[in-house]
Parts: C-alpha cells; structure tokens; sequence
C-alpha cells in the first residue's frame, strides 16, 4: 500500500475506473489500492464468479470491515461461514484465517477496509 500513498495533497478524488488493481496470479481477485496514508487501508475490491481467495491471519487484531457493493459473498472466518449480501456489511478482528468465496456466476465488488491497532 505504500507504493500508492498519496503525499501532495490534503484531498483524493478516487473515480471508477482510474486506479491501479493489482490481481493474484489466477486472475480471480483483482484489489484497487485507495487510501493508506493513516492506520487504516481503504480498498476496492473485484472476485470473479466462481472462485476463491484465500487469507491467513493479517498483523494481529486487525480490523477487516467489507462492504458488499454488488453481488452475494460468502466469507469463512476460521470454521464459521457468513453470507454477505449486496449493501451488507460486516467486520471482524482479523487474528485468524479467512477466505472469501463467490459461488455465483457473476463478479463480487467490494469495499475493504483495513484498521490497524497500533500504527
């Protein structure tokens, strides 16, 4: 995220379409950097339909909120599994795996947030 940190300006306009995603090597989880300046990441976030992504554990007691903007995600956290519909939020401390699975034949976007404890 530091690659993309804005430093010249007290204000960032993010429009659709004009940011850097970066994607995993199997093309399915694409992730736009938006914000990183703070103890926090703000990112948007494409998985493809029918397909995977797969996290370990982030720096511990992270908070992970994710925003549904359009599609139906299912995440696992651990062995518990959550279905996040389109316009749902939830949030969890992020001291364990996780993975986030589209079951559907149409793309997942979501909004991601990252807080960190201690930055």
């Amino acid at each position: 995220m530091s690659l993309f940190k804005n430093r010249g300006s007290n204000v960032v306009f993010s429009t659709e379409n004009h940011g850097y995603f970066l994607e995993d090597e199997n093309h399915k989880w694409e992730v736009e950097p938006i914000v990183g300046q703070f103890d926090f990441e703000v990112y948007k976030v494409r998985l493809k339909a029918n397909s995977k992504y797969y996290l370990d554990s982030q720096t511990s007691n992270t908070l992970e909120v994710i925003t549904v903007l359009s599609g139906t995600l299912n995440l696992r956290v651990e062995h518990d599994s959550y279905i996040v519909h389109e316009h749902n939020t939830i949030y969890f401390i992020n001291n364990n795996s996780h993975e986030y699975i589209n079951d559907t034949n149409e793309d997942i976007l979501m909004n991601i947030v990252v807080k960190y404890e201690n930055l």
